[in-house]
């Protein structure tokens, strides 16, 4: 996973202008998907990564909505899973 999350990213940085934000909702992976997704939104202001403790009783609505609530922009494109 954490080298497809790094495929992503990237091509998402090359592919958008930079007033795009990017907001990554992490469902609970086991990976090292937390440490990549750390270092970016370090280095990259327009990333913002939101990490769940996993929830057998979490919708997938649900945690699309968090996606929703966290970003700042008026027009949001769900989903990149």
């Amino acid at each position: 996973m954490g080298d497809s999350i790094t495929k992503c990213l990237e091509s998402l940085l090359k592919n958008t202008s930079n007033n795009v934000e990017i907001v990554i909702v992490d469902d609970g992976s086991k990976d090292n998907t937390f440490i990549i997704c750390r270092e970016y939104e370090r280095k990259y202001e327009r990333i913002k990564y939101i990490k769940l403790k996993r929830s057998s009783s979490r919708l997938l609505g649900q945690t699309r909505n968090l996606s929703v609530s966290a970003s700042s922009s008026d027009i949001v494109l769900l989903h990149i899973d």
